[in-house]
C-alpha cells in the first residue's frame, strides 16, 4: 500500500498555484501590450491618413515643404507614450513575478525541513 506524505502534497499544490499565478502575470502582460499595438497602429494610420490627404490636397506636388514632417511634435509623442507604456507593463510584469516568487519560496523556505533534503525554497532550483 502507497502511503502519501502531506507535506509532498502540499509543496505540490503550492507549486501548482504558484506556476497557474505565473502564468496569469505573462498572459496579463501580453494582453496589456497586445492592446497597445493595436492602439498604436490605429494612431499611426489615423497619422498617415491625415499626412496622405494633405498631400492630395496639395496644389503642386513637388513643393516638399507643402508635406508634413513625418516626425511632426504629435508623431514623437505617440512614440514616446508608446515606448513608455512598454517599459510600465515591462516593470509591472516583472515586479509581480519577483512579489510572486520571493512568496513562493519564502513560504518554501518555512516549510522546509531536513527529511526533505531541502534547506531553503532555493534549494528546489539546485
Amino acid at each position: 500500500m502507497t502511503t502519501h506524505n502531506p507535506e509532498l502534497i502540499k509543496n505540490a499544490q503550492s507549486s501548482t498555484d504558484a506556476l497557474a499565478t505565473l502564468v496569469n502575470i505573462y498572459f496579463s502582460g501580453i494582453e496589456r501590450l497586445t492592446t497597445l499595438n493595436l492602439n498604436a497602429a490605429r494612431d499611426v494610420l489615423k497619422e498617415g491618413a491625415a499626412s496622405s490627404a494633405s498631400l492630395l490636397n496639395s496644389k503642386d506636388a513637388i513643393d516638399l515643404q507643402k508635406f508634413p514632417n513625418v516626425l511632426n511634435s504629435s508623431t514623437v509623442e505617440l512614440m514616446s507614450d508608446y515606448f513608455r507604456n512598454i517599459q510600465k507593463i515591462a516593470a509591472d510584469t516583472q515586479q509581480e513575478v519577483t512579489s510572486l516568487m520571493t512568496s513562493c519560496f519564502s513560504e518554501l523556505s518555512k516549510g522546509a525541513t531536513g527529511g526533505a533534503g531541502w534547506t531553503t525554497g532555493s534549494d528546489l532550483l539546485t
